[in-house]
């Protein structure tokens, strides 16, 4: 019998799939007025983000940009094609569904926390395997190799990703409106990634990063911006 090679990446990418689906169904299901079609897409939502996010690396940030490689779900995650691919996705099937627009903005909350924890496992996966090292440096948090220390963003991120998680965590239990933990969680890690970016190689040619980024932050603001105009009633009444 020959033997089956199983993957660090693909078994914390396999968790994280688990608990954003788990995490973010029991959530919504908890909600008074929680769809009946909240499982079925979230499994969609959970799934196309995933491979949404790996069809972005490939596309975008792997060096072989080998489309052939898009059957391999293990050559590595971007998390902007995971974010962008599950927002339209869950846009799509909400409108499909009929829910309404208090039930939607209830739903991206549910998946932002969901996310912030399922993240970790995802960036835990990609620090086991380094398959994000960059410049060279000798601050405190660079990654000791062979050639030398460097900065390792799936490390740097695994940290950031649990700091984050803890405060989504925090901020809901001041039992904030939506969409404030969706707004939050954008634009928080929109912020990281525009400082991780600085930690990063120079883009060879155009700078899909930072196109992301921006979007990350702009989405992020009008739904805090949003958040913001519910919190004005509950503190009048």
């Amino acid at each position: 019998m020959g033997s089956i090679a199983i993957e660090p990446f693909g078994v914390f990418a396999a968790i994280a799939v688990l608990v954003g689906w788990v995490v973010s169904t029991q959530r919504m299901s908890r909600l008074p007025d929680a769809p009946g079609s909240t499982a079925w897409i979230a499994t969609w939502t959970i799934l196309g983000g995933y491979v949404g996010s790996h069809i972005a690396f490939t596309l975008l940030l792997d060096p072989a940009r080998n489309w052939k490689r898009l059957f391999d779900l293990e050559t590595g995650i971007y998390s902007y094609g995971g974010i962008v691919s599950g927002l339209a996705i869950t846009a799509f099937l909400c409108h499909l569904h009929r829910w309404t627009g208090k039930q939607f903005l209830d739903w991206l909350d549910c998946i932002a926390y969901a996310f912030a924890f399922a993240w970790i496992f995802g960036r835990a996966g990609c620090a086991l395997v380094h398959d994000h090292i960059e410049l060279p440096s000798d601050q405190w948090f660079a990654v000791a190799f062979p050639d030398g220390p460097r900065y390792d963003l799936g490390v740097i991120e695994f940290f950031f990703s649990i700091a984050l998680a803890l405060t989504i965590m925090w901020v809901d239990r001041l039992h904030v409106p939506a969409p404030t933990l969706a707004g939050l969680y954008l634009s928080l890690y929109g912020l990281f990634r525009l400082w991780l970016r600085g930690l990063d190689s120079p883009a060879a040619g155009f700078d899909w990063h930072l196109v992301m980024i921006a979007v990350t932050l702009l989405v992020g603001v009008g739904l805090l911006t949003q958040a913001c105009r519910a919190w004005a009633p509950a503190k009048r009444s």
